[in-house]
């Protein structure tokens, strides 16, 4: 498999690409570096390689915090709309955009003004039909973690990652099963654990599983993706570089030794 990723600009295969030099946010809209690995799996005699690409999207705020709920939506709809397309015309299959991406990563905060508005139906909400058709465009499937708000069962609000078919279909939807409760950084302001379990999706390209975020410190939560058939898991985090990146690799390695799985991790270090 060939893994795509945008994130820390890096001095190994990686290269440059930069947007419109004229644009008002420059600066805060670059891509900062596109690196491409190629992972290879034994051959074997009868069967032809399957090959997947995988794309995986570290991205940044684009409008400070103060700006309306919708300009700053809307402006990272704009920015991640560009990195998708260059991971198409990379024959991305597989795309997986960070935790909670639509808006600040606040959860550390406590608030609740302003910030609950930026939930929406994981189902029906205006970022997920954005996507149904980049995605349908593409022949992508698209893994987009939100704050989901559902509307079916008393506008809870959750944790979410939606799976989005290559054909433009929401196939479904994996909640973050582990929170972190530490000192003042308690989620459960916001959203509780997980009730569904451990979701594995077929796609066209492949079964996959999404271990959000804080659930990776958690050997038998992989171990459940794994058991219930996961080729690939992702693993869309926010998080700051200081606090977990010792660990990223770590965890990694040990979940592929394990479990025989591909797994990537994208997070968000600012």
């Amino acid at each position: 498999s060939t893994q795509s990723t945008w994130g820390p600009k890096s001095n190994k295969n990686s290269g440059q690409v930069k947007e419109d030099q004229d644009d008002d946010h420059e600066e805060s809209r670059r891509i900062d570096a596109l690196r491409v690995c190629k992972v290879d799996a034994a051959s074997e005699e009868i069967r032809s390689p399957r090959i997947v690409r995988i794309g995986a999207i570290q991205n940044r705020i684009v409008l400070p915090t103060t700006a309306p709920v919708l300009e700053q939506r809307q402006a990272l709809w704009d920015r991640i709309t560009k990195i998708i397309d260059t991971a198409a015309c990379m024959g991305v299959n597989v795309l997986c955009l960070q935790e909670c991406w639509t808006m600040p990563f606040f959860m550390c905060t406590r608030e609740k003004k302003k910030w609950n508005e930026f939930a929406e139906s994981a189902e029906t909400g205006a970022t997920t039909k954005m996507l149904q058709t980049i995605a349908k465009k593409y022949n992508m499937v698209i893994i987009s973690p939100i704050l989901e708000r559902d509307e079916v069962h008393g506008e809870v609000l959750w944790n979410t990652a939606v799976v989005i078919g290559n054909n433009g279909n929401v196939i479904g939807k994996s909640r973050k099963n582990h929170i972190p409760r530490v000192n003042d950084f308690n989620e459960s302001t916001y959203y509780l654990e997980s009730t569904m379990g451990h979701p594995v999706f077929e796609t066209a390209f492949g079964r996959i599983g999404i271990n959000i975020c804080y659930g990776r410190h958690h050997p038998l939560n992989w171990m459940a993706y794994g058991l219930n058939g996961a080729e690939m898991v992702f693993n869309p985090s926010a998080t700051v570089g200081a606090l977990s990146e010792p660990l990223w690799f770590i965890e990694a390695r040990r979940n592929l030794m394990c479990l025989w799985m591909s797994v990537s991790m994208r997070h968000s270090c600012e």
